[in-house]
């Protein structure tokens, strides 16, 4: 009898432990920012809008008070960039001046300044560097 109530009781604590191993938490990873593309390491650098072939897909691209950043409302598909300050002209010469990881949208964004009265930020996939 006694053997069985060790037995019981060895089982009873075996599933304990194993259930609280199951069921702890294990820390999620601080994302950390990937090292930058090598044209950003060296800025200022001129480049452009990116420039597609089709003239009808020539829009503009719209610059943004800062790189994207998680929504202030939560479930949002959208970040956060904060105003829309201009649109700049696909094609069109650009200096750009820094560069931010978005943590929320998994991309780098510039900061870029046309010298014609624009500034903002966007993500960098609109802009085309030199080879």
């Amino acid at each position: 009898m006694t053997c069985k109530r060790h037995c019981i009781l060895s089982i009873f604590i075996a599933l304990l432990i194993g259930v609280a191993l199951a069921c702890r938490r294990t820390p999620t990873p601080l994302s950390s920012t990937p090292t930058a593309p090598a044209h950003l390491l060296s800025l200022p650098v001129w480049a452009r809008i990116e420039c597609p072939e089709r003239e009808s897909w020539r829009t503009g691209v719209t610059l943004w008070e800062h790189a994207e950043r998680p929504p202030s409302e939560w479930g949002s598909p959208m970040g956060d960039m904060g105003t829309d300050v201009g649109v700049v002209e696909n094609c069109e010469a650009v200096e750009v001046l820094d560069y931010e990881w978005s943590f929320f949208g998994e991309e780098f964004w510039v900061l870029i300044d046309n010298h014609n009265g624009q500034r903002g930020w966007l993500a960098i996939h609109y802009v085309e560097f030199a080879p």
